[in-house]
């Protein structure tokens, strides 16, 4: 399997022309560690997600997996943290814009050391847009699209891939790769639009925002902070995110009605860059520059 940038070096190689890439820089540092929470500490929720803002971009998910064990992510966003350890009970997650996640697992047990990662960019590579392609190659996941894992679509996405492949091998041909990639770009474009235009909802991401980014923008911040105190909204966005239903589904009148008239919850106070915890204060630039926009508040699904 080849990834992003030996796959083209080797359609290149092979005397064809570099395919266009899309890209956009994030500068993601994240850690995951599994707990076992206390028991009733979630309640009936089996998912709390934290958004980060431009002003603190930092955020978490606290998700219910088998056994009764429970996975938390927490990341920061363009170097807010260079070197995250895991989390634990009793550093990163209280510092996030919201307590949830922190409460839930003052006291839970941690089940595995955890482990850190960083991720610089989400790159799109445009092989459709190609005319020639070399016969007998064919490219697909990571190596094709590549987003900030902060959004938890990069195995749906392949997956999504990979039964476009199943439908077209079904056939019993060797598939067309312009067609093949056509039609996996049809499944790229949604994920891609909801990873992206997360990520240039903060002023310090560079990127190109059409209006329909902006409008994002200045959407989704009121749904975040309606949905944290909305069990049916919060489902609605999970769903969206989780590419079951399509955006346009949070756009409902029902939902826009909710929407406008939900109350904002505030974030807690900030902490200060010098009482963070050591690993997470590696960085030089601490939270990102630009103005504070809307709060992203915690989701908390059932």
């Amino acid at each position: 399997m080849l990834s992003e940038h030996y796959a083209q070096v080797t359609v290149v190689e092979l005397g064809y022309p570099p395919p266009h890439r899309d890209k956009v820089t994030v500068g993601v540092r994240y850690a995951s560690r599994t707990f076992r929470l206390r028991e009733g500490a979630l309640g009936h929720d089996r998912l709390i997600i934290t958004g980060g803002t431009a002003a603190r971009p930092r955020g978490g998910a606290l998700t219910a997996i088998e056994d009764g064990r429970h996975h938390v992510s927490l990341a920061g966003l363009l170097g807010d943290t260079r070197r995250p350890t895991s989390p634990s009970s009793s550093a990163l997650p209280r510092h996030l814009p919201f307590p949830d996640i922190y409460r839930a697992i003052i006291d839970a047990e941690p089940l595995d050391d955890g482990a850190a990662f960083g991720y610089p960019a989400s790159i799109r590579v445009r092989y459709e847009r190609l005319n020639r392609f070399p016969a007998g190659l064919l490219v697909i996941g990571d190596a094709v699209c590549t987003l900030n894992p902060v959004y938890g679509q990069g195995m749906t996405v392949a997956a999504i891939q990979a039964m476009a492949l199943r439908r077209m091998l079904a056939a019993g041909a060797a598939p067309d790769a312009s067609r093949y990639f056509r039609r996996i770009a049809k499944v790229i474009t949604v994920p891609w639009d909801i990873a992206v235009g997360g990520d240039l909802a903060n002023p310090a991401v560079a990127g190109r925002r059409t209006a329909e980014t902006r409008l994002a923008s200045a959407y989704l911040p009121r749904l975040h902070a309606a949905a944290a105190n909305d069990p049916a909204l919060a489902r609605a966005f999970v769903r969206v995110s989780g590419l079951i239903d399509r955006p346009e589904s949070l756009l409902r009148p029902d939902r826009l009605a909710r929407v406008v008239t939900a109350p904002r919850r505030q974030p807690s106070a900030a902490t200060p860059l010098s009482r963070w915890p050591d690993a997470w204060r590696r960085s030089s630039a601490g939270p990102s520059a630009g103005s504070a926009r809307s709060t992203s508040p915690t989701h908390r699904a059932r």
